[in-house]
């Protein structure tokens, strides 16, 4: 609507009918209440969109028999100028509410051509979808998929949706909601898997996923899916992706093992874990390197490591080896004086000196940095025990940031002296 336009004809019409003193003919119908012929305000009308609003517009008394004047024209379109613009007003407020009367429903055609691209929507989205169409299970939708159009009841979309939801929260939680459930089997027996897999690794129970079969189920199993559902295939792939290297990870060394499991939990914030994970590494690797020395040393400590594992103590055995590892490295070889160094194992055995020589001819060598190495070992020792215990009993006597860099310089510093350098080595 042009409401300027309408203003201007009208003073054009005063002044033209004031200047030529031309009466009306009296075959042109004129509407005596708003001053138009017929003909002018069925234009009127379809200029102004055919909104109701128009025949409530403000009326102008121009009467065909008593011509008013130009001066009094105008004072009158001024004094009906509040009305123009509360009529403008009202038809922005209808056109507002026609474009939110706009609503599709599960009965019409657009609802069901709504298609969703490949890449899979939040649940949150979903959700709105299924309330904003106002959508029955039933209803069938077309998905944009890569092998094409694929229709989907948008029941069987709500737990896709959630299904990749669990998986794209997996990834960065390493952690599953027990009392969440799917209609679909597989996305329920992969949902368990997950479980399984969460439940030990929050343990640091790994010996349990090397024993078990767990990843490679769960592997074949999200195979499965990917090719049933497109739409899961990226987030089925960034966690075999983790399981994969959790297998693989088993096959390194002990301590490389869990220097890789180590990354993995600290990545995901679980630093309780990681620095027990980290504890324990640094015993693995005393006992690895031990092997390594001579021939003898080797089959007496693979000996005993044997009799541990047919043991009902195992566990608590193995831990007592490593404790006395690390305290016998820490002890022999810091930088400081030292007062009572301890012994690899803790009972009486000739083998205990036999390893002390042997690791002091390295400590001792020509080669560069070797003390300087040794130091550090031990530095990492006494930090991770600090750090420990400090979380473990909840002293909390530092902050949480300052442990969670420290940890990350723990890893790298490890790293590079026994993957890297493998400083224990001659």
């Amino acid at each position: 609507m042009d409401i300027n336009n309408i203003l201007e004809r009208l003073k054009d019409n005063c002044k033209e009918e004031e200047n030529t003193k031309v009466v009306l003919k009296a075959d042109k119908k004129v509407n005596n209440q708003s001053g138009f012929s017929k003909d002018e305000e069925d234009k009127l009308y379809q200029e102004m969109m055919g909104f109701s609003v128009v025949k409530n517009e403000p009326i102008f008394n121009k009467s065909p028999s008593k011509i008013k004047s130009h001066t009094q024209s105008t004072q009158l379109i001024t004094q009906n100028n509040s009305e123009i613009m509360n009529a403008i007003k009202d038809l922005k407020k209808l056109v507002v509410k026609i474009d939110k009367k706009i609503v599709l429903t599960n009965h019409s055609d657009e609802v069901n051509q709504i298609h969703i691209d490949e890449t899979p929507q939040s649940l949150e989205i979903v959700k709105l979808l299924v309330a904003q169409t106002d959508a029955s299970p039933n209803t069938i939708y077309q998905l944009q998929t890569k092998d094409g159009i694929k229709e989907i009841t948008i029941e069987s979309y709500y737990e896709l949706s959630k299904f990749i939801s669990m998986l794209d929260s997996y990834q960065y939680s390493m952690m599953v909601d027990s009392k969440l459930t799917f209609k679909n089997s597989k996305f329920n027996n992969y949902k368990n898997k997950l479980q399984i897999i969460s439940n030990n690794i929050l343990a640091n129970s790994f010996k349990f996923l090397k024993r078990n079969s767990v990843l490679k189920d769960i592997i074949l199993l999200g195979e499965n899916i990917k090719k049933e559902f497109s739409l899961a295939y990226s987030s089925i792939e960034n966690l075999e992706i983790i399981f994969i290297e959790i297998a693989e990870s088993f096959k390194l060394p002990e301590y490389q093992e869990s220097l890789y499991l180590a990354k993995l939990l600290n990545s995901k914030g679980f630093t309780l874990n990681t620095i027990t994970i980290i504890n324990e590494m640094l015993g693995e690797y005393l006992i690895d390197a031990s092997l390594n020395l001579s021939p003898n040393i080797s089959k007496y400590i693979q000996d005993h490591l044997d009799k541990i594992e047919i043991t009902s103590r195992t566990r608590k055995a193995y831990f007592k080896l490593n404790q006395s590892t690390k305290e016998f490295f820490e002890t022999n070889f810091n930088q400081d004086e030292i007062t009572k160094p301890t012994t690899f194992f803790t009972f009486k055995t000739s083998k205990n000196n036999l390893i002390f020589k042997e690791f002091y001819k390295i400590y001792n060598s020509n080669k560069r940095n070797k003390r300087e190495y040794f130091h550090i070992y031990t530095r990492l020792i006494n930090d991770v025990r600090s750090i420990r215990n400090d979380l473990a009993h909840g002293n909390n006597e530092k902050l949480y940031n300052n442990i969670v860099l420290e940890i990350d310089e723990i890893l790298k510093e490890f790293e590079f002296l026994c993957v890297e350098k493998k400083f224990l080595v001659r």
